[in-house]
């Protein structure tokens, strides 16, 4: 609280229960107002505003950045007199004994009555609080809101007291005054905010500003409400996260509304089979309504015209796709096409026949090769026709390149020597066994399986398995892929086949065969187009 010194001056009177500590405060042209909003409390003088505070005001440029509580009378004498009378009583409880004294009760009497007299005075003393504001002539300048302090018990029966700054609070966010919004909770006034910053705190013409020169505004310009701290932050938090404000990542903020964005496709390879060159293809229309359509072709000319794609996944060996996504709301512009490529595969297959080297090249799903082996641009190499006659005995390189339609693939093969009488390995090739192989016992099988478990091999070919003995039996087949140790469909599909056979065998042969092939014809056709 400023009251009057001797010498003149201003100085703070320390409300405790202890002698009055006066001390000099800073003078009114000294204040900083460029941090966080602060709030004076200024003897009351009879001008409207008082004559202190309109003089600060005019002195700064950050004039949305203060408030002053003060009142209309001059009468400040009474209330320093009712600050000595509860720090003479206090004193007088500690010289007298403190909670030993005889007079005890008689203190206590006498020093609520002083908080009394004290939080009358103060009530009545201090009654405006003054706010920046646009005058009603179209100026600039301090307008006031009643001030009602009152005194209120506490929770637990302590001592009345004077929350002086929630009285403040309901002060400025009065409907008279409307300067403070202390709950920023509700959708519609983080809504009206926005719109109030767009139009108070952003330049006359500009889209774009720095959002420091948003936060100078705000405690610049008198217009602008007041709000909770870190208010201003979390307008543009919402506001960013409705899309109706843009950061462009170097401290500046954009402002809507902004053009509907255009339509996408995002395009992501799932699997590749790169025996096939068959990839499995996600597609995602974006930004293309609830009612999006993707349309595709082999050029770069897709249009909406072009053929809608049947699944958004599908399975292609396309080298080259273009995807464009169509809203056909018409709420969305239609974007760029979107180009999708395939992987070229490159293999080799070297072959010795009477010890004449000869190797195949191969290129998944389709491409045009060229070679060389001396280690030139294989892009500029001789194009591949016919499997490549490799002379001589000793180690050859191949460097092989493929392109189609643009995807371009080069790798480098290399041909083992040839000694007499020792068969050459690749350790770099998979093993394929072409014969068919037939096992007995049940012990062998699983042998088998371990084993191929253990290699991740495959069964490339079908698979049968008989239960029983002599005339007495069931067999079932699964035909297509068939890894060991992987649960999928069809290897379930087999497993439920031989529970068939397995299961009823010994009861009802005849009934169990019937059964079993039953189940095997049903894997069959599932499985048939996988196969082909």
């Amino acid at each position: 609280m400023l009251v009057p010194a001797p010498q003149g001056k201003r100085c703070l009177v320390l409300l405790e229960k202890r002698e009055p500590e006066e001390k000099p405060l800073p003078k009114i042209e000294d204040i900083k107002t460029n941090g966080d909003r602060i709030l004076l409390v200024l003897s009351p003088d009879k001008r409207v505003p008082p004559e202190e505070a309109e003089r600060l005001f005019n002195a700064i440029s950050e004039k949305n950045n203060f408030c002053v509580v003060t009142g209309d009378g001059t009468d400040l004498a009474k209330l320093e007199d009712k600050v000595r009378r509860i720090w003479a009583t206090a004193k007088v409880v500690q010289e007298d004994g403190g909670e030993r004294s005889p007079n005890l009760a008689e203190l206590e009497e006498e020093a609520e009555t002083a908080e009394f007299e004290f939080n009358s005075a103060l009530i009545n003393l201090f009654n405006r609080a003054y706010y920046p504001a646009r005058l009603p002539k179209g100026t600039e300048g301090l307008a006031y809101a009643a001030l009602k302090l009152v005194e209120r018990r506490s929770k637990d029966g302590g001592p009345a007291t004077i929350d002086g700054e929630a009285a403040v609070e309901e002060a400025l966010s009065a409907t008279g005054a409307s300067k403070l919004i202390v709950d920023l909770s509700a959708e519609q006034t983080l809504s009206s905010l926005r719109t109030r910053a767009e139009d108070q705190l952003w330049g006359t013409t500009e889209r774009k500003t720095r959002w420091k020169d948003v936060e100078e505004r705000a405690i610049s310009n008198v217009r602008w409400t007041w709000l909770p701290p870190r208010g201003l932050d979390e307008i543009k938090r919402v506001a960013l996260a409705n899309g109706q404000w843009r950061d462009s990542g170097d401290g500046y903020v954009e402002k809507g509304p902004f053009p509907a964005a255009k339509t996408s496709v995002k395009v992501v390879t799932r699997s590749y089979d790169d025996q096939t060159g068959v990839a499995t293809i996600e597609l995602t229309a974006t930004d293309a309504g609830p009612n999006g359509k993707v349309h595709f072709a082999q050029t770069s000319d897709v249009s909406a015209k072009s053929p809608i794609v049947p699944d958004l996944i599908m399975e292609r060996d396309d080298t080259v796709l273009w995807f464009i996504a169509v809203d056909p709301d018409g709420r969305h512009e239609t974007g760029e096409p979107v180009k999708w490529t395939n992987t070229l595969t490159l293999t080799y297959e070297p072959r010795e026949v009477m010890r004449k080297r000869s190797v195949a090249l191969t290129v998944r799903p389709r491409g045009r090769i060229r070679w060389n082996t001396d280690g030139t641009n294989p892009r500029e190499g001789k194009p591949y026709t016919v499997p490549i006659q490799i002379e001589g005995d000793g180690e050859v390189k191949i460097y092989a390149y493929a392109e189609d339609a643009g995807v371009e693939t080069q790798r480098t093969f290399t041909i083992r020597s040839v000694a007499a009488g020792v068969i050459q390995i690749n350790p770099d090739k998979p093993v394929l066994l072409k014969k068919r192989q037939k096992i007995a016992s049940t012990k062998d099988v699983f042998t088998m399986l371990k084993a191929l478990k253990v290699a991740h091999g495959k069964i490339r070919s079908s698979l049968s398995a008989t239960v029983g003995q002599g005339d007495v039996n069931a067999t079932t087949r699964s035909h297509g892929a068939f890894r060991p140790g992987r649960r999928d469909q069809r290897s379930s599909g087999f497993g439920r086949a031989l529970q068939v056979a397995s299961g009823r065998l010994e009861q009802h042969p005849e009934r169990a065969r019937a059964r079993a092939q039953r189940a095997t014809e049903g894997k069959e056709a599932q499985h048939r187009p996988l196969e082909e």
